[in-house]
């Protein structure tokens, strides 16, 4: 799974052909709220609906500057001129793989604050009230079709002397006995409930450290087993 991470979200304000950041951003959400409206027929068993009229807004908090430098201010946004003047909006979301994906679109300043703590930043709130809707989302993204990846799980009973698992498992938990290979995405391992770090390199000792070796269908572990212990492992495959 390639993530989001909050710290790659942008709200940006088209400034004379630039999308400049709003705020020193730390935090917004977008919302969508559908309206319904009934369609039931006179020979539906249940009430039907389907979506008319939708409002959309976007919410931006963060530290805010007195001037326009690298990000536009509360104070720029809040003047008359600006706040009563429907702007030209862009999302910005870029993952851990650097992929981008932007949603534009045109509002109003809506209901917005700012806070000026003793010991603390001056941070600030601006909401914006989505006009038309959104009118641009950039590379609609084709769904995965369905079984392309499989979230498996199953467990392993450990051998006395041994600081790895290999081989088939024990549990057979959904009626067949898995070995680890190259291909599979180990996602989680847990000794007895205890969740284990992955590390690429050898465990070190003393620790919770496991390493995947898929080539040679083991996990590998910082301490060695009595024999008593059960490894539980998730894996997409």
């Amino acid at each position: 799974m390639i993530n989001i991470q909050g710290k790659n979200c942008f709200v940006e304000l088209n400034l004379l052909g630039v999308y400049t950041p709003i705020l020193c951003g730390e935090d917004f959400t977008v919302n969508y709220n559908p309206e319904f409206v009934l369609k039931t027929g006179p020979n539906s068993p249940a009430r039907e609906r389907q979506p008319r009229i939708e409002d959309w807004s976007v919410s931006v908090s963060g530290i805010t500057e007195l001037t326009n430098t690298s990000n536009i201010s509360f104070f720029y946004l809040i003047q008359e001129g600006v706040r009563r003047t429907l702007l030209d909006i862009r999302i910005k979301f870029k993952d851990d793989a650097n992929t981008i994906k932007t949603m534009s679109f045109f509002a109003y300043i809506g209901q917005s604050s700012i806070t000026g703590p003793v010991a603390d930043f001056c941070n600030a709130t601006i909401n914006f009230e989505v006009s038309g809707g959104i009118t641009d989302l950039s590379d609609p993204i084709t769904p995965v079709g369905p079984g392309t990846l499989n979230l498996k799980s199953d467990w392993w009973l450990t051998v006395n002397g041994n600081n790895f698992i290999n081989g088939a498992s024990t549990g057979s938990t959904d009626g067949t006995t898995y070995t680890l290979t190259t291909g599979d995405l180990v996602k989680q391992v847990a000794v007895e409930g205890i969740i284990c770090d992955i590390v690429a390199g050898t465990p070190t000792a003393g620790t919770r450290q496991c390493q995947i070796d898929l080539t040679n269908h083991k996990i590998i572990f910082a301490s060695t087993f009595d024999g008593s212990q059960t490894v539980y492992v998730e894996w997409e495959r």
